[in-house]
């Protein structure tokens, strides 16, 4: 949001190059549109009147403005499937697939959020459906378009550069009457373009490039390491978590399968679809930092697949029993049995976080009662706290712990979750609480359960499945009051 409000001001240097500029600039340029509609009104009419939008833009704005870009690149990702099933199958497995991803529960939960892996995906999706309009056309217009689409899916996200493999294939493998020599020409066309396209979007990664690069490694070494609890290398765990629970087994499975017999049946095609998931997973899961989220690039794939699969095994079932007319029904009722977990998670999902997250009716609780400038602790790893010194709350002076010297603060917020363990110190908090405070507010509104599997290094306090014994987002608080007030 910080980067995208300094972009709307006019300052293009990100200052951070963690990410790229693209889906940042586009909250800027979203940003800007009232206020050019409104100098336009004023241009047409006959008429003065006062400005209709105020000078101040807040925080809420901007992830309003972002959260509306992700969700438009989420719904557009299903329309786009629907394209791909179109030009490599039939009009059944693209309604199957585009259908698997209306309802795929991790794409669906993540396309809620104003960041970057959605709008990344969408970018991939359309680059790779260039490049099998390439593959079928060989014509210059579709090796523009897959060049231009590609650079902007890594300026989106860096990893989204993986789509020139597709892009590349393509180039290749054309039905156009071209010598290899020709066909290299056009590959470095092809690159070309996906760099200029890059660049256009995000230049000061070759102004500042001494910072981008620091950055950009210091990324990669953490993709590396890991990030808090240490869950494996992302092969094994998204395998057998992120994918499984983010989309259901039978979805995994029937995605597997499909891009296995696509790959039997038509080589070109099969690499086609499974070149830039299969790339992407391998690099992707090859650290130990292993957030659900960096898994949805491979959804919209896997879906393809599957719906390929689902509408090729409905048609071999109708003419097992002699019945061809039957095989859009079958179909329909196979991605109905195939999409029911993840239906239901996400269905289980948007309800929960329709409610209000139980660090909101915790600051309400204490906004009204504490003046500003009170002192509370907030016992509670980063993603747990109640404030951030947000312009929106009152303006206290928040600690993340609990001095054991000194003056005591007024308030101490103490958060548990079966999201995470509990905190090495909290034997000595909680003889402090017992001696100096009292429990003056009580927000319980989750209890473990083994069903609910969850996101445990990007502290997502909603599972990914289970959805047993939560009353709503957030973790259980606990607010104490010092005694002597």
């Amino acid at each position: 949001m910080a980067i995208a409000g300094a972009f709307r001001t006019g300052h293009f240097d990100p200052g951070a190059f963690n990410y790229p500029a693209l889906f940042m600039l586009t909250v800027a340029a979203v940003m800007h549109l009232p206020t050019i509609g409104e100098r336009l009104l004023h241009k047409i009419t006959p008429f003065h009147f006062s400005p209709l939008l105020s000078d101040e833009v807040t925080t809420a704005t901007y992830t309003l403005t972002a959260r509306g870009l992700s969700a438009a690149a989420g719904i557009a990702s299903v329309w786009i499937v629907f394209r791909l099933g179109l030009r490599l199958f039939d009009r059944a497995a693209a309604v199957a697939g585009a259908s698997l991803l209306a309802l795929a529960f991790l794409h669906v939960r993540d396309s809620h959020y104003g960041v970057t892996d959605v709008p990344m995906s969408f970018m991939v999706l359309v680059a790779v459906l260039c490049a099998v309009r390439l593959s079928q056309s060989g014509a210059r217009k579709d090796l523009v378009l897959a060049g231009i689409a590609a650079g902007l899916a890594a300026s989106t996200k860096y990893n989204g550069g993986l789509v020139a493999l597709p892009v590349l294939f393509a180039v290749f493998v054309n039905p156009a009457t071209k010598s290899l020599g020709a066909r290299v020409a056009d590959a470095a066309i092809a690159a070309a373009l996906m760099v200029a396209a890059f660049l256009c979007a995000s230049p000061y990664t070759v102004i500042e490039f001494r910072r981008f690069w620091n950055d950009f490694f210091s990324d990669a070494m953490h993709l590396s390491g890991g990030h808090g609890i240490d869950l494996g290398r992302g092969w094994i765990y998204h395998a057998n978590t992120t994918l499984r629970y983010g989309v259901g087994t039978p979805l995994l499975v029937s995605g597997a399968a499909g891009m296995l017999l696509l790959l039997w049946r038509d080589v070109r095609k099969g690499v086609l679809v499974a070149l830039f998931p299969a790339a992407y997973y391998g690099l992707l899961g090859s650290g130990h930092t292993v957030f659900t989220r960096h898994m949805i690039p491979v959804v919209p794939f896997l879906c393809l697949a599957a719906g390929y699969f689902l509408a090729e095994s409905a048609s071999w079932l109708a003419a097992l029993i002699r019945r061809p007319a039957w095989r859009a029904a079958l179909t329909a009722a196979a991605v109905a049995l195939v999409l029911w977990p993840s239906a239901r998670s996400a269905v289980m999902f948007d309800s929960l976080l329709a409610r209000d997250d139980s660090r909101l009716i915790t600051r309400r609780w204490i906004e009204q009662r504490f003046p500003a400038g009170t002192t509370i602790a907030q016992i509670a790893p980063d993603g747990g706290v109640v404030f951030w010194h947000d312009a929106s709350e009152v303006a206290y002076t928040t600690i993340v712990d609990l001095s054991h010297t000194g003056a005591r603060p007024a308030v101490v917020i103490v958060q548990s979750s079966p999201l995470q363990p509990p905190l090495d110190y909290m034997g000595e908090v909680e003889a402090v609480l017992k001696a100096e405070y009292s429990l003056a507010f009580v927000q319980h509104v989750v209890t473990a359960d083994p069903a609910n599997v969850y996101d445990l290094q990007d502290e997502f306090y909603l599972p990914l499945t289970g959805f047993r014994h939560i009353e709503r987002p957030g973790p259980n608080l606990d607010v104490y009051v010092l005694t002597s007030r």
